[in-house]
């Protein structure tokens, strides 16, 4: 006994079950067998094979706390979307930091799975206007309150544009002194600091700010 797949593949059977290989193709299926007394006959099985899809709901995202964010699935020939949020239909909008999965129904009960996240981060930042660098713990050193920026630079002008000092790092600050590490004088300063933030997009301020003493 042996079956006859649409791609005209015959595959050896030891009875009318459909042996165990991977059915492929939508068409017809014909098992043939043949009698003790010789005799052969012919078994027509028409059958539609639903692949299991080649789809995803993306990947995981980070996000702006504020903004809002979506997931889309698309899988040929589906009537049925399903979030573990409640959301139903290919698209799912969150705004908040959430782990979700999509439950998709095709075919003839046919389901798919699949899992995403998003994470909503602080993307705010604050510039100070004045600090004071005397030692006293309180407001010693001038920096850009940047919490999700991944590397920063910041680069700090006498009032004629000549650079005095250069800081790198996760929180660059500066500690009013100068690249030789001598106090500098009291008055206004300026500052030019460039940041990649959590996208590793550059991200570039500018500004002045005063130091006293």
């Amino acid at each position: 006994m042996y079956w006859i797949l649409p791609s005209g593949q015959q595959i050896i059977a030891d009875s009318l079950l459909f042996p165990g290989v991977a059915a492929v193709d939508t068409g017809l299926y014909y098992s043939v067998g043949t009698t003790a007394e010789g005799c052969v006959d012919t078994l027509k099985r028409e059958m539609v094979i639903y692949l299991y899809p080649e789809a995803s709901a993306g990947a995981d995202k980070i996000a702006c706390i504020g903004e809002e964010v979506s997931f889309s699935i698309d899988v040929p020939g589906t009537s049925f979307y399903q979030w573990s949020n409640g959301t139903f239909g290919p698209t799912v909008y969150l705004n908040e930091s959430d782990t979700v999965s999509v439950t998709v129904t095709y075919g003839p009960g046919c389901k798919f799975r699949d899992t995403v996240s998003v994470r909503f981060i602080d993307c705010s930042y604050s510039i100070p206007n004045v600090f004071s660098p005397n030692g006293d713990g309180v407001n010693d050193d001038f920096y850009i309150n940047y919490p999700s920026a991944r590397f920063g630079v910041l680069n700090i002008y006498n009032r004629w544009g000549e650079l005095i000092r250069l800081i790198t790092g996760q929180e660059p600050k500066w500690n009013g002194k100068n690249q030789e590490e001598v106090p500098v004088p009291e008055g206004t300063y300026f500052f030019v600091a460039g940041y990649k933030d959590y996208l590793d997009k550059p991200v570039e301020m500018k500004g002045n700010i005063t130091l006293i003493r």
